[in-house]
């Protein structure tokens, strides 16, 4: 209600990293094994002229803690990780309980339902809310549909107020696309109190985004940025935006219409005393102001509308097949394990000759290490007037793999995809493979749409639209036929 801005803490992991905890471990554990640490950077905080100090509760989710066997422990971390802030707060600050993503990739890209993400943020909102926060701080959530998750979580566990942060990248847009006025729409939905803005960018980044957001909305606005952007030096990555920067951008975040600043990944209590000392000389500052012109653009703006999808019979002749209705008859080939493939051409040369058109090849057959698929399918079209339909897996590459093996396969003549999850490598020669699985079949079936759009997973457009005919796998003897209608 005050028109005066609000500080609000740093970096709680930046901060206890730069007290000799490294990042193999959980940063959120150290609140019960560690208190004395966490304690200090909250005190830290507070003197450097913080009113919102927030928990060491970011990735303190089941999920999240399972990467280091201690999701048992969920309950004791949230109570001690609250009790700690509370007690640096005493009278003179709020205690702000932190929520963060789950880790977790949700309905339709991946296999997590909404109503288990409600779940697993409900368990830690109500503990949270019992234990005494005065609010929520939802932080650099980049999937609406999970943030919209938490937002119910919460509204069942609590009534406290709620501040929503989404990470915006350069393109102004979340990593899964999501633009700034749809992030309004669904805090407007759920009366959230805060609209946010959270990590990502630096403070230039988050000013540009901020022109953006403040003519959206009424409701006061929350920018958290991170210290600049990370560069690798000597071996690690550092945040070399100074304080002197971050306090000048601070009152430049005031007049441009934000109501709380702090800070993410990187910010310190040096970067917040440089914030609030810089916000105490704007204390009367009308919130309402703005900046015509605040930061040059660096980033051209790209279109980021979705382009026609070329039509289906005009892709291949696969996909003509299948508008004209006609059979379609495909023999599958599993490619050669070494270099050696003359026996492949030769199962492809006879195919031909009998008037087979259509040939599919496995990606990686039964979790083993195989020619691929898609270079392969390359070779067989050039040499053979059969059309290749390789299978492509989500188990060997992360999402900038997927979308550049994709890219690389379209440019190569591969118009055909089979979108599989692909079996896990412990089936195969090499049990010990990691497999990465970042979406399953349905995800990357996701991905291939939206690139026949012309748009990439993050919902930039990429100019020319690929033009892929896209083919699912269904098992007809799953024992659970009722889910695999519904994956299908």
């Amino acid at each position: 209600s005050s028109n005066s801005p609000i500080v609000c803490d740093g970096g709680m992991g930046t901060s206890l990293y730069d007290k000799g905890f490294y990042i193999n471990r959980s940063f959120e554990e150290l609140s019960l094994i560690a208190p004395e640490a966490v304690r200090e950077v909250s005190r830290g905080f507070k003197k450097a002229g913080v009113i919102l100090l927030r928990t060491n509760t970011f990735a303190a989710t089941k999920p999240r803690l399972q990467d280091y066997n201690i999701e048992d422990r969920l309950e004791e971390i949230l109570k001690a990780s609250v009790k700690l802030t509370r007690e640096v707060a005493g009278d003179e600050a709020y205690t702000l309980g932190v929520m963060g993503p789950l880790g977790l990739i949700l309905e339709p890209l991946g296999p997590t339902s909404h109503q288990e993400a409600q779940d697993l943020f409900f368990e830690v909102a109500r503990v949270l809310d019992e234990e005494g926060v005065d609010g929520f701080n939802l932080l650099s959530f980049h999937d609406l549909a999970e943030l919209e998750s938490a937002l119910i979580a919460i509204r069942s566990a609590s009534k406290k107020p709620i501040l929503a942060h989404v990470g915006v990248q350069e393109n102004r847009k979340t990593s899964y696309g999501h633009s700034l006025p749809e992030f309004v729409s669904l805090c407007e939905k759920y009366d959230v109190e805060v609209l946010g803005l959270s990590g990502d960018v630096g403070p230039s980044g988050m000013l540009t985004c901020l022109e953006i957001l403040r003519p959206l909305t009424d409701r006061p606005i929350s920018l958290l940025p991170n210290a600049g952007l990370p560069r690798f030096v000597n071996g690690q990555y550092i945040y070399l935006c100074n304080p002197d920067y971050m306090g000048k951008f601070a009152k430049r975040f005031v007049q441009a219409g934000a109501n709380l600043v702090g800070g993410h990944s990187g910010v310190n209590e040096d970067h917040i005393r440089a914030i609030s000392n810089s916000l105490r000389m704007t204390q009367n500052l009308h919130q309402s102001s703005k900046l015509d012109e605040v930061f040059a653009r660096i980033i051209p703006p790209v279109s980021d509308e979705p382009k026609e999808a070329v039509p289906l019979e005009k892709r291949s002749r696969l996909g003509d097949y299948l508008k004209s209705g006609k059979t379609v008859l495909t023999v599958e080939i599993n490619s050669p394990r070494g270099l050696e493939f003359g026996r492949f051409l030769k199962h492809c040369g006879e195919l031909e000759k009998g008037g087979v058109q259509f040939v599919n090849i496995p990606d990686g057959a039964r979790a083993s290490a195989r020619m691929s698929s898609t270079h392969l399918s390359s070779y067989v079209s050039r040499e053979f007037n059969i059309e290749p339909i390789p299978h492509f897996t989500t188990r060997d590459r992360n999402l900038l793999g997927l979308q550049s093996d994709l890219l690389g396969a379209h440019v190569n003549g591969v118009r055909n995809i089979l979108a599989v999850t692909g079996d896990p490598p412990k089936l195969g020669n090499c049990p010990g493979a990691t497999g990465v699985y970042d979406v399953d079949a349905i995800g990357l079936t996701h991905i291939l749409n939206r690139m026949n759009r012309g748009l990439d997973l993050g919902g930039t457009s990429f100019g020319t639209p690929t033009e892929f005919v896209l083919g699912v796998a269904l098992n007809p003897t799953a024992s659970n036929q009722e889910l695999e209608l519904k994956r299908f």
